[in-house]
């Protein structure tokens, strides 16, 4: 018998071996959750990089008012609703990064068990097999 045909293939240790088929299985779920973790950042991310272009067009707007507004001697007026108006955009950005982060955080959970289920079942059962 020659060394080649002494060699095993990874596939087959990997289905010999229950301990390398177990934690296979585990290194799939990791890269699942991790990937489920990167979509979420990047779900956050485009919220928040659209909530600050939102403002910064306000804050443009505010600047335009004010220039108007020293004409007309409003210039309290038109700050004091561009507070209000800053406040409560803020105050809904936080609701719905927190509406957000429950619905992403929710996801990561149920792949996660799911993927992990899965793996202890696949061991259970192949204990009961052996």
């Amino acid at each position: 018998m020659t060394y080649a045909n002494q060699l095993i293939s990874p596939g087959a240790l990997m289905n010999s071996n229950p301990v390398a088929a177990l934690v296979r299985q585990f290194g799939l779920a990791t890269a699942h959750t991790q990937a489920h973790s990167v979509q979420a950042l990047m779900r956050i991310q485009i919220e928040t990089l659209s909530f600050y272009r939102h403002r910064t067009q306000q804050n443009v707007k505010l600047i335009d008012d004010l220039i108007v507004s020293e004409k007309y001697q409003n210039t309290f007026g038109v700050l004091g609703k561009f507070c209000q108006e800053s406040i409560a955009d803020y105050v809904e950005e936080m609701r719905t990064m927190n509406a957000l982060g429950t619905r992403v955080l929710a996801q990561v959970a149920t792949h996660s068990s799911f993927d992990v289920d899965n793996a202890l079942d696949d061991m259970a059962a192949s204990t009961i097999a052996s």
